[in-house]
């Protein structure tokens, strides 16, 4: 990140780039505590102009002698130096707001700096300043280091993010989730799907963006229905079922067979009855293509809807059969449409972009979840629902009771296999080697994140830390 600042009256200018936990709020305080050094001792008022509000608000309410508010805080150790150095030169500093990218003159020039700054430090690494932490005097009594870097974000806070980062690991590499992220676990458009993508437009949908699922919708969209569970029992059914469909935990055939094999054994489709029922099967069941046309219908007509409430003057397709096309025109069962996605609570980047191109630009967060939660529920209500009507059926006329299904039943597959292959590891080895590598995927995943700050995560399956409101009152 680039920092830069002048002093218009005597034409002097500085820049500096600093690497490593990055964020405009650093690089701001890193200009200013530069400038502090710069100037001399015998000036005792010294105004600074910025565009920063969250920089001044950080100063301004920086208490140096709480160490658990110095833990809580972002950029303590910057603040602290600028308050420490102004103490020291007995210099009064004002902190004035200034509106960004408003046309001031001045305030553009800083930025111009700091833009330019990024470009002069490739060529002259001289411009990248490394706070010397050891010789640094702090109220902190302890320097904590990450590989043999200083930690310079928020201890709290991003101590918890890297305790969680081994069990989103675990999640990503999950059999229900890893089918929607590269070999590599990146947030990318996987090859099976790119390969079958062969005309411009569509192409262009797919790479509008550098990312294949903005997951931080599917994070948007759990939190509001987290805040909706305390208004009763049907909120919290459906924030359930949300979590089942993502995960691939709903009580279909091949989920009840890992119970009751010798039950469920072959459990066939109910509507098709010519394959196996899973939830993937589904949604593409040819037998249930009236039902997707009627959430697709019911999607377009959530869109009108929360578009006339939110003002937005959208171009939105007077047919459902131009609203969210496939991207790619050839037949698969690899690639959904994008209604089938958004019942699964998968949000693809390229649905950002047809939005787009009804015009509609604001309020992205509340239509993007919105239509998520539309189409989980239109899923829920006119697929899910009839298919458990149809499966209490079936169970009556098999003879399959409450009280057989209530015990779980010895596997004769797995008693089968471990009498052929006895020198299988053991459940505690399996499991202690696969944490030692959501362990070492969660290292790496934190490395980016060191160096790139949220830019690393590319919405992806690790954590979003952008600022997630509560979108319940719009949905």
């Amino acid at each position: 990140m680039g920092s830069g600042w002048l002093i218009s009256e005597l034409k002097i200018s500085f820049v500096c780039v600093s690497k490593l936990w990055p964020s405009s709020t650093k690089a701001e305080l890193i200009a200013i505590w530069t400038a502090i050094l710069a100037v001399p001792n015998n000036i005792n008022i010294v105004n600074f102009y910025t565009d920063s509000h969250a920089s001044i608000d950080g100063i301004k309410k920086f208490s140096p002698h709480n160490i658990r508010a110095i833990s809580k805080s972002l950029n303590s150790y910057i603040i602290e130096q600028i308050n420490r150095v102004a103490n020291l030169k007995s210099q009064t500093i004002n902190y004035i707001k200034v509106k960004g990218h408003s046309g001031l003159e001045y305030n553009d020039v800083a930025d111009d700096l700091a833009k330019q700054a990024t470009t002069y430090a490739i060529l002259d690494e001289s411009l990248i300043t490394i706070p010397n932490f050891v010789t640094m005097h702090s109220t902190v009594q302890f320097q904590l280091l990450w590989n043999k870097q200083h930690w310079d974000g928020q201890l709290r806070k991003n101590l918890t993010t890297f305790a969680t980062l081994p069990q989103c690991t675990d999640w990503a590499t999950s059999s229900a989730i890893s089918q929607w992220i590269d070999n590599d676990l990146r947030n990318t458009v996987p090859i099976a799907i790119s390969s079958l993508v062969n005309d411009s437009i569509n192409v262009n949908r797919l790479y509008s963006s550098p990312v294949y699922i903005r997951w931080d919708h599917t994070w948007n969209l759990f939190r509001s229905l987290r805040h909706l569970n305390r208004h009763g029992p049907s909120f919290s059914n459906f924030n359930s079922f949300a979590i089942k469909i993502l995960n691939n935990l709903l009580p279909t055939g091949d989920n009840l067979a890992k119970r009751h094999d010798q039950i469920y054994d072959n459990w066939m489709c109910l509507f098709c009855n010519s394959e196996l029922e899973t939830l993937d099967h589904l949604f593409t069941c040819p037998s249930l293509s009236q039902q997707w046309v009627k959430i697709s219908k019911l999607s377009l007509q959530f869109l009108r809807s929360i578009t006339s409430n939110l003002r937005i003057k959208a171009a939105l397709p007077s047919d459902f059969l131009n609203y969210l096309p496939r991207i790619t025109t050839q037949p698969s069962s690899v690639v959904w449409s994008p209604i089938q996605y958004l019942a699964k609570g998968i949000f693809p980047a390229f649905v950002l972009d047809d939005l787009r191109t009804m015009k509609i630009n604001s309020h992205i967060n509340t239509i993007c979840s919105g239509l998520l939660k539309n189409a989980i529920n239109a899923f829920r209500e006119h697929i899910w629902k009839p298919r458990c009507i149809l499966n209490v059926d079936k169970e009556k006329r098999l003879g399959i009771t409450k009280s057989a299904k209530r015990f779980r039943m010895p596997s004769h597959s797995r008693i089968q296999q471990s009498r052929v292959t006895p020198n299988i590891p053991g459940q505690y080895q399996l499991l202690l080697e696969r944490w030692k590598r959501n362990w070492i995927l969660g290292h790496s995943e934190m490395v980016r994140f060191v160096k790139k700050g949220s830019n690393g995560f590319d919405y992806g399956w690790a954590i979003c830390r952008h600022n997630l409101d509560n979108l319940a009152s719009n949905l």
